[in-house]
């Protein structure tokens, strides 16, 4: 059975003091309008402790200390957009507490296709020293939204703070718009971005790898004369136009 509510300080001394002179159980109940086993649990209580006010220990303790609590209520003024999840992981971190629970990761989503080229891939070079890596150059297109949308993220504010800038999740239609980067990198380092205008195609593809590739080759691997470029396997980097160009680079 579910526990019921406790009762107040002032109505069991009333209980004690009905009981005392000479008051039923069943009477005190039906006079104070309570339940008829609170006058019974309440002598007995006052019978083994002595005090009829609830114990010390009773119920689930409480695991953060009263400069816990300041710390945790500091935390989420400062930072209205922390998740449940965050602040409990930033508590830990002072108590050098390890939670169990775990967000899930995010990875790019592969085909079985992909899977097992991949595998092969990785046999392939599993004896690669770190020398054979210094050695190439990848390459790759990423594309941001200007203004992405917000996730619908919980808050926490005191009444009142609504429309506050920091408790406020701003939208734009289409997200602001999009711009596509290329970039490349290699054990020496970041190469050049360049900015695509459109959609990715061969045509702009082979432009892009003249104009940055080249020149971030010569700067990230200058001793090196037999490079490895890497690239994805997106039909713009696997057109006809854009293999004949790499072999007559010697790449």
């Amino acid at each position: 059975m579910p526990k019921t509510k406790e009762l107040g300080e002032v109505t069991k001394a009333a209980v004690l003091a009905l009981l005392e002179i000479g008051m039923s159980e069943r009477q005190v109940a039906t006079k104070l309008k309570i339940s008829k086993t609170a006058p019974h649990y309440t002598k007995k209580k006052q019978a083994k402790h002595g005090t009829t006010k609830l114990l010390v220990g009773r119920g689930r303790t409480c695991l953060s200390t009263p400069r816990d609590d300041r710390e945790l209520i500091c935390s989420s003024v400062r930072n209205h957009r922390q998740t449940y999840r965050d602040l409990r992981n930033e508590w830990a971190l002072w108590r050098n507490v390890t939670c169990s629970s775990c967000r899930t990761r995010k990875k790019p989503f592969r085909n079985k296709r992909q899977r097992k080229v991949w595998l092969l891939f990785v046999g392939d070079h599993k004896d690669w020293t770190v020398d054979d890596w210094a050695k190439v150059l990848k390459s790759d297109e990423s594309k941001f939204q200007l203004m992405p949308t917000p996730a619908n993220l919980p808050v926490r504010r005191m009444p009142g703070e609504a429309y506050k800038p920091d408790c406020l999740a701003p939208t734009v239609k289409h997200g602001g718009g999009s711009v596509m980067i290329w970039g490349c990198f290699s054990m020496g380092g970041t190469g050049q971005m360049q900015l695509c205008e459109g959609p990715m195609n061969q045509v702009m593809y082979r432009a892009t790898l003249e104009n940055s590739l080249l020149p971030s080759a010569g700067k990230l691997l200058p001793a090196s004369n037999d490079w490895i470029f890497q690239q994805e396997n997106a039909f713009c980097h696997m057109a006809k136009s854009v293999k004949p160009w790499l072999e007559n680079q010697n790449i």
